[in-house]
């Protein structure tokens, strides 16, 4: 055997040693089952996953049509390319019968997870990197890459990076060794991969080939032209035809508006400022990371882009031993070599400028702020609102090149000393997120609708009505109350008339006049209907001539034949109206002097409420704040809860007598009406309102106990 043949087979060891440490970290991170649709998880998948998993089980319920990814169980005409559902990917498991089987997402997770080591294994080669070491190291260190981690919080079809990393190493091929046909059509592969998994990943896999096509003129000139342009013309040929098959021509919606573009971007020192970073002493509070940069509201997550003390650790090795080793003119890069990279250089710059944005950051500061006006361009460009994902490709660059350049370096017997070194500073310092993903997939989430009602005989195959539809709530929780109840429609056989998408298609938020009053017997349809956490007025009383409507915790569910459903309690028509408040007095609590109404078991004010601090929470009202007649109290709260738990179940009472237990939410704040009863009312003296809290926790480095914080008291007079 050859020295190139034992080369060779020992890069393909250490490519599937990564492989392998690939699949046994998914395990480790989401369980083994965790791609099949029967998985604890995908019982209640949390956040935007509901929509996703929602889209695809309609879709392999219905028949197949053209565009092959429509469904028509969510809306009228919906594709499952706008649902984030991985299209090529549902399609190929509907094709096989396989969707009762599999879930895509938890698939294609574990299919990244596989691919991610392989794909920066062809960018090293491409580079010429000849050493197993570094293929090795690489190949793990790309498996805690921060920025890819992060994405699995939720986003999962945006977990692709092999696709942007295999696009870098064509790139890199083409310019060092020409385009080829063989790579030109690799190019129009992964230009239709990308088109099925996330169109996100279209933009920098073209402006990849962009950087190929000049290449290729660089290099050969007009000898090139005609090759060049059929090449460019093929791939979005393909691009074109894969995006009508699928069904992008389908509808239309806003996206973000030009008005997004510079919010979700990256920060000028994203990739070195630490984020998440276990190096500096940033840790998993359950809902994301203490510590972190985030002047604008949008950077933390769809901004993030640091790459980690290991990686930039890598960065700096290897760009002082390249330039250490350029010390020798004849080791320097050529004008030739120089021209022919000269194209990627140029497209990374333009991927790290635009995830920059028209509005620059640095740290907290904002240093320009560049109009950007309101023509065609920038209307198209605002689809890619989310712009500071585009640095991905720049990071992959920069692990790769740097491990080539500590290969050609350092000792070769210092390679594995020092790869070993960088890679347990990244493992130590990413720690924290793959811990905050580990805690999200730990189970499923809270559920904001009655589950147990989903299994009876009366709710399978009927068609459900959200008012607001999805678009048109402006309210989180109602969103994934919406989201869910989605989902758990279409696997009950029903169907929906709205859903979570990547489009606002501008849906009517007006109730329809025919669902106003009572369902006929024979009427199938289950109306829902919400209205940003209140209990009562608003749309509700919008409904409440209808007898046939349940309350349930984010609002109420109508329709025939619901009575005595598990999780639906009976609602009057008085309850839907709301009270009739004939006064009230307002007791905020956000302020910086604590409330003296705040008799025990609760912490010093913050500037958004008052968080509890201990086993129960009273709130003391004095006799002279209280009115003399029927009496309601509406206290705005927000629960604490680490993940598992989520939301408080809290017991309430009023002067010692029980009023039962409420389900406070821990993600917004919400208000909540507390009806006196006359018995509870004490005929001299204050009224002691009482929360106890058998779920309270303390947060990382917190001592306190927290379970719910309040952030006004509301004291209604209710008329006679």
């Amino acid at each position: 055997m050859t020295t190139n043949a034992t080369e060779q087979r020992n890069i393909l060891i250490a490519v599937l040693a990564c492989v392998a440490a690939g699949v046994v970290l998914f395990g480790y991170m989401f369980g083994f089952d965790f791609m099949m649709a029967g998985a604890a998880f995908w019982k209640n998948p949390v956040n935007d996953m509901s929509a996703m998993t929602a889209g695809f089980e309609a879709f392999i319920r219905d028949p197949w049509t053209f565009p092959i990814t429509i469904t028509h169980r969510l809306g009228e005409s919906t594709p499952i390319t706008y649902t984030d559902s991985i299209p090529w990917l549902s399609v190929l498991l509907k094709a096989l019968h396989l969707g009762g089987v599999f879930n895509p997402l938890g698939l294609f997770l574990l299919i990244s997870y596989v691919l991610q080591p392989i794909a920066i294994g062809a960018v090293l080669r491409s580079l010429g990197a000849r050493n197993p070491t570094t293929y090795l190291i690489a190949g793990l260190l790309a498996l805690a890459f921060p920025a890819w981690i992060a994405r699995q919080f939720g986003h999962i079809a945006l977990c692709g990076h092999f696709v942007l990393i295999f696009g870098l190493a064509l790139s890199i091929s083409s310019a060092r060794m020409g385009l080829t046909t063989r790579r030109a059509v690799l190019f129009g592969a992964l230009a239709v991969l990308a088109t099925g998994i996330h169109a996100y990943h279209l933009l920098p896999v073209g402006l990849l080939f962009g950087a190929a096509l000049t290449a290729e003129l660089v290099q050969k000139g007009k000898s090139a032209l005609l090759r060049v342009l059929l090449s460019g013309a093929a791939v979005l040929l393909s691009v074109i035809l894969s995006a009508w098959v699928l069904g992008y021509m389908e509808g239309a919606g806003d996206s973000g508006g030009v008005g997004s573009i510079g919010f979700y971007s990256m920060n000028i020192l994203g990739p070195v400022y630490p984020q998440a970073s276990a190096l500096a002493g940033q840790v998993w509070n359950g809902g994301w990371f203490t510590g972190v940069m985030d002047p604008n509201g949008g950077q933390q997550f769809e901004g993030f882009q640091y790459l980690g003390g290991g990686i930039l650790a890598a960065i700096a090795l290897g760009l002082g031993l390249t330039l250490w080793g350029w010390r020798d003119p004849a080791t320097r890069p050529d004008k030739a070599q120089l021209a022919r990279f000269a194209p990627l250089v140029a497209a990374c710059i333009i991927l790290s400028v635009w995830a920059v944005g028209p509005k620059g950051y640095l740290i907290t500061h904002l240093l320009f702020d560049v109009p950007v006006g309101d023509g065609a361009f920038v209307q198209l460009l605002s689809y890619f609102r989310c712009h500071g994902r585009l640095f991905w490709v720049v990071g992959y660059l920069l692990l790769a090149a740097s491990m080539v350049g500590i290969e050609r370096g350092a000792p070769r017997r210092a390679l594995p000393v020092l790869g070993l070194g960088l890679l347990a500073l990244q493992a130590f310092d990413t720690s924290p997120l793959r811990q905050g993903v580990r805690t999200i997939y730990a189970q499923p989430g809270a559920y904001y609708y009655p589950k147990d009602m989903m299994s009876a005989a009366v709710v399978q195959g009927r068609p459900w009505i959200f008012e607001p539809e999805y678009f048109c709530a402006n309210d989180t929780m109602d969103r994934l109350a919406i989201a869910q109840l989605t989902l758990a429609a279409v696997r009950a056989g029903g169907t929906s008339n709205t859903v979570a998408t990547a489009r606002n298609t501008g849906e009517d938020c007006s109730i329809p006049s025919d669902l106003l009053k009572t369902a006929a017997p024979n009427d199938p349809r289950i109306l829902v209907v919400l209205d940003k956490g209140r209990t009562s007025g608003g749309r509700f009383a919008a409904v409440a001539a209808r007898t046939d409507c349940h309350r349930f915790v984010r609002g109420f569910i109508c329709g025939a034949g619901l009575t005595g459903l598990p999780g639906l309690a009976p609602v009057s028509r008085a309850e839907m109206v709301g009270p009739r408040i004939a006064s009230e007095t307002l007791v905020p609590f956000n302020v910086a002097a604590k409330s003296p109404l705040l008799a025990s078991g609760w912490s010093m004010p913050e500037p958004q409420g008052v968080w509890s601090d201990g086993a129960s929470g009273v709130i003391e009202i004095p006799a002279a704040m209280l009115p003399t007649g029927p009496l309601a109290l509406e206290v705005t709260a927000l629960a604490f809860g680490l993940p598992p738990k989520g939301d408080q179940k809290v017991p309430v009472f009023i002067n010692d007598v029980p009023l039962g237990v409420r389900q406070i939410e821990v993600s917004g704040w919400r208000p909540y009406l507390i009806y006196v009863p006359e018995q509870a009312r004490r005929s001299a003296g204050p009224l002691r309102l009482r929360f106890d809290f058998p779920e309270a926790g303390s947060p990382p480095g917190d001592p306190r106990k927290l379970a719910m914080a309040v952030q006004s008291l509301r004291i209604l007079a209710l008329a006679e």
